[in-house]
This record gives structure tokens, sequence and C-alpha cells, in this order.
């Protein structure tokens, strides 16, 4: 299995539309640069207008995977300073939560 890390960080792209759907892209690298791979999309209720704030939770919990892994990775492998795992796991909170 490739390691997810590999494929670099995910981000929520943001919002678009097809067919009258509304979704929310989640990709790797850059939007138009070599390397830009869609991980997954979170589509919203088709009965709504707007995508809930809970499509978004979705969005951000997914683009924060390959981080949550590598900080569980970390905790768990003890080849980090317990501070350093901790840390990277805040972060992978922080992001996943939309406080990055």
């Amino acid at each position: 299995m490739k390691d997810v890390k590999q494929i670099g960080p995910w981000t929520v792209v943001g919002e678009d539309s097809a067919d009258g759907m509304k979704f929310i892209e989640i990709a790797a690298g850059e939007v138009g640069k070599p390397g830009y791979q869609q991980i997954a999309h979170v589509i919203g209720d088709p009965f709504e207008d707007d995508l809930s704030e809970q499509d978004w939770q979705h969005a951000r919990l997914i683009a924060a995977a390959p981080e949550l892994l590598e900080a569980l990775k970390a905790m768990s492998d003890d080849k980090l300073p317990y501070s350093q795992a901790l840390s990277m796991s805040k972060a992978a909170i922080a992001k996943a939560e939309g406080r990055q």
C-alpha cells in the first residue's frame, strides 16, 4: 500500500457543482500543476440549495486524514519524542476542525 504522505498534503480545494449537484473537492497538490490529484468529493444534499456545515466538516476531516494517520503512527511507533508526536496530533486535529 502506498504511503498516503507520498502524494502530498490533502486540501479542501473548494466548492463546485455539476449536473445540479453541489460538492466540495478534496485534492493533493496544486490545481493545474503536475502531480495534482483529486482525492474525494463530498456531495451536498440534492434537496438543499447550499452545502451544509456538516458537509464542510466532512471535507476537512477527509483532507486531514494523512496528517491524522502520521500523528497516530508517530504516537504508536515511539520513534519520535512524545512532545513532537503530540504537536503533530494537535496540528492534524486543528486542520480537521478547520482551525488551520
